[in-house]
């Protein structure tokens, strides 16, 4: 079963009715919720769980493909700051998923790093569709200074 959504409760209520009828044998998530209780509930069921991003928590059936979203985020923060850019914000999905967490994270490493303040203002959710990013990117363009 391929499962992704942004209910993680009905999520975990859908696998569980499933994986008592005997309908799968594995689950694949295309997201790693910050709320770990989900992997907890699904790890004692012994079938594999695959997600796609940060899994913290040690599962015994739990395994997680990822990348260093810290890391990354330092990384391009620190590039942004190394090309004369003080002004920088970071617009990101919502903070209930570990890559959001760990971008955000790495954005704030970075300026801390550099001496350069945290302004919580330009530190903005821009959701998860088109119309919501966009929206919050207009956000930060009015604002003064610009970002």
């Amino acid at each position: 079963i391929l499962q992704t959504s942004h209910n993680p409760a009905e999520d975990l209520q859908k696998c569980e009715s499933k994986i008592k009828q005997k309908m799968i044998k594995g689950i694949i998530m295309l997201s790693s919720p910050a709320d770990e209780s989900f992997f907890a509930q699904l790890d004692k069921y012994d079938i594999p769980v695959v997600v796609i991003g940060k899994v913290e928590g040690q599962y015994a059936h739990v395994y997680s493909v990822d990348t260093d979203n810290f890391g990354d985020s330092i990384a391009l923060t620190d590039a942004l700051i190394e090309s004369g850019h003080q002004n920088i914000a970071c617009l990101h999905a919502p903070l209930d998923v570990h890559v959001s967490v760990d971008r955000v994270n790495g954005y704030k490493q970075s300026l801390a790093a550099h001496n350069i303040a945290v302004r919580d203002e330009w530190i903005v959710d821009g959701g998860y569709t088109h119309e919501t990013a966009l929206q919050a990117a207009r956000e930060l363009l009015s604002q003064s200074p610009l970002p």
